[in-house]
């Protein structure tokens, strides 16, 4: 008959050692960790790219609105202080005028 050596060896060979069966349970439990870590960093460097995109894309209308504001505000500026000039220059003229006017009339 067999001897019990034999039969354990054929069972070893009938049926995976359960050690050896953790074994490629886990590396395979790994890898899959692996892939799911590699996947979702994937999508995370994905969502910040857009977010980054985004918030650039946002920034820049921001500036452009802001520069656009600031050059109305400055033509607004401009135009009044070209207006208060004028005036001035006009109410200098009307002065000198009345001065003049006085003058002739002593």
């Amino acid at each position: 008959g067999r001897s019990s050596s034999q039969d354990a060896a054929a069972a070893r060979a009938g049926s995976p050692d359960p050690v050896e069966l953790q074994a490629q349970m886990q590396a395979q439990a790994l890898e899959m960790q692996g892939q799911l870590q590699a996947q979702m960093q994937a999508q995370v460097l994905e969502m910040q790219a857009k977010m980054q995109s985004q918030m650039q894309a946002q920034l820049q209308e921001i500036v452009v609105q802001m520069r656009e504001q600031m050059r109305s505000d400055l033509d607004e500026r401009r135009r009044r202080e070209e207006a208060q000039q004028t005036q001035a220059v006009a109410a200098a003229h009307a002065a000198a005028v009345a001065v003049h006017h006085q003058q002739q009339h002593q």
